[in-house]
């Protein structure tokens, strides 16, 4: 390990730095000529009390800023100073370098939607630095609607489980012939197996944000959680995980069953695990329900 100690601001004291390229990561130890110590300092964090040290001989970039900005979050996120690491990523922050832009390209490429999981617990330090995703995605005027539902006990697994097999069995009826066949043949959910459940919701009532964006697209805030549910898929896949996304259900029912306000609608209910095995190409191609398109539907006006 090694450790690298420059003069910083207070503001940017708690971020890490890569400089350029070689593992030297700048850590919160020293203040800036004519300021005080950064109140980060004698923050224990990873049984460090200088900030969390990193391996040098790490060359999987992505994960190392993933570390970076999910450690934070978790961190410090409720504390005054969560805003000065915000400004000192944008400090700190030079390119990404070419073997980080390659690996993140691999990781949206084995970003599959996972059904089949082991039967393995998931700790759950790895599931929570997965979930401070969500508190760096973008949103429609800040609004943040995302509501998530931990879904932990039986009663309310068997609930779901329910629902998407009563569903399921509806949506076959709507196929015929070799299609219902296939449809019949696919596994198209992990909600017996998945070790953690969650379904997403989306607060279409919240006043966060003032309905900035969202007066002539309200439909803005569920896309806001979308995008969001992608970030979370992103960095728990970036650890292992698989993630599926289970839309055959009744969602009236569902928020019935979960017990959830009024306002909130459903969004997905993920189903997150080690998956069984590793894929580029997604299932439903495997199983002959679909292809991928060839090319990019693009149009120029």
């Amino acid at each position: 390990r090694k450790r690298l100690v420059i003069p910083h601001s207070a503001s940017s004291c708690w971020e890490h730095c890569w400089i350029g390229g070689q593992g030297a990561w700048a850590v919160p130890c020293k203040p800036a000529p004519g300021e005080e110590p950064s109140i980060f300092t004698q923050t224990q964090v990873l049984g460090s009390t200088r900030g969390p040290e990193l391996p040098t001989h790490s060359t999987n970039m992505l994960e190392l800023l993933l570390h970076t900005f999910i450690h934070a979050t978790l961190q410090f996120r409720s504390q005054p100073y969560a805003a000065h690491a915000c400004r000192a990523q944008a400090a700190c922050m030079r390119s990404f370098t070419p073997e980080f832009t390659a690996e993140f390209e691999q990781l949206m490429l084995w970003r599959r939607d996972v059904r089949r999981f082991r039967a393995e617990p998931i700790p759950e330090e790895i599931i929570d630095r997965a979930l401070a995703a969500f508190t760096y995605a973008p949103s429609v005027g800040l609004s943040e609607p995302w509501r998530i539902v931990r879904v932990e006990s039986s009663r309310a697994r068997m609930a779901a489980l329910k629902n998407f097999e009563s569903a399921n069995a509806i949506a076959l009826n709507g196929y015929g012939g070799d299609q219902a066949a296939t449809y019949a043949s696919l596994k198209l959910s992990g909600m017996q197996e998945a070790p953690v459940q969650m379904a997403i919701f989306c607060d279409d009532a919240t006043t966060k944000g003032s309905g900035l964006g969202a007066g002539t697209m309200p439909e803005m805030r569920r896309y806001s959680v979308v995008g969001a549910i992608m970030q979370f898929w992103l960095a728990a896949r970036s650890v292992g995980l698989g993630c599926g996304w289970v839309s055959i259900l009744d969602p009236a029912q569902l928020s019935k069953d979960l017990n959830v306000a009024a306002s909130w609608t459903l969004v997905g209910y993920l189903c997150v695990g080690w998956p069984e095995k590793e894929a580029v190409t997604p299932e439903l191609e495997l199983q002959g329900w679909e292809q991928r398109a060839a090319s990019l539907n693009l149009t120029v006006v």
